[in-house]
């Protein structure tokens, strides 16, 4: 608000708001605590950031207190929902929101123990992929809901679109707010897990399909307009579609391929202490 109150009025800006919260470790603040915690009466309490004990074993939770531990994330929620309508409201007293468009999002979503894992960055579920994203422009219209199939990559080619500016070739998205009729038609490849204790895996989404591929070559496909909580691979049932999905894929991979890293010492003890590497 500082900041934004420096700039004239018919100054083109762009403001990036990083807000940590909801994330490891989970510590609601004080005037959040309780309003979804409060019945319950186990030994666990935050700060609650037990991510490498978890993961080895060390740490075992009951169902109490996985309860307990999921809404220590939902009272972190209810923190950025604050903030963010702070700062809202003050851009609308100043009349900044007729004249600014806003995307809220995320980068992940949170497993709570949905396919047994719990944290992010080890699979790709949906509790792990399906995001928030709320968009508001100036000519945008009030409550409506794109049913789109959108991935993270549009959100960069949208922010350019906003300021009239070209996509480069070769940059991975489009625009949200181009004309529906020259929206993509094929599948959204997946791709990015930060610990992933059987290897990497990528995969691709449709409206209707999940298709994996993971790091031994096997396969699991979704049918999540039948089975949204993917309990169940139908793979076997659908020979077709995981040659073509995998054909697909293979096509994907290589066209983003980059080389690969080398890690010093220092950023390696870095990522292990964040817990992203063993």
């Amino acid at each position: 608000v500082s900041w934004l109150s420096s700039l004239g009025n018919e100054e083109p800006f762009f403001l990036y708001v990083h807000l940590f919260d909801p994330h490891l470790n989970y510590d609601p603040l004080p005037r959040h605590r309780g309003r979804l915690t409060s019945a319950y009466a186990g030994d666990v309490s935050a700060p609650f950031g037990e991510l490498l004990t978890l993961r080895s074993g060390e740490t075992s939770l009951s169902a109490a207190d996985r309860s307990f531990v999921r809404g220590l994330y939902g009272e972190e929620v209810f923190g950025v929902d604050a903030a963010l309508g702070v700062l809202f409201e003050w851009m609308e007293r100043g009349d900044w929101l007729e004249r600014t468009s806003v995307i809220v999002t995320s980068d992940h979503g949170e497993e709570f123990w949905e396919h047994g894992g719990f944290e992010h960055g080890h699979s790709l579920y949906e509790e792990l992929l399906r995001i928030p994203l709320l968009v508001r422009t100036p000519e945008g219209c009030s409550g409506c809901v794109d049913a789109r199939l959108i991935s993270q990559a549009d959100v960069g080619a949208t922010i350019l679109d906003i300021f009239g500016l070209a996509v480069t070739p070769g940059f991975e998205g489009q625009s949200f707010l181009s004309e529906e009729e020259a929206w993509r038609t094929g599948p959204v490849p997946l791709a990015g897990l930060l610990y992933a204790p059987d290897g990497q895996r990528t995969g691709l989404r449709t409206d209707r399909w999940k298709f994996v591929e993971e790091a031994d070559g096997s396969h699991t496909l979704f049918d999540l307009d039948a089975d949204s909580a993917e309990e169940r691979d139908v793979s076997s049932e659908f020979p077709d579609s995981i040659a073509a999905f995998s054909a697909l894929l293979g096509d994907f991979v290589s066209a983003v391929s980059g080389p690969s890293v080398e890690l010093d010492d220092e950023d390696r003890d870095r990522l292990q202490a964040l817990g992203y590497i063993q």
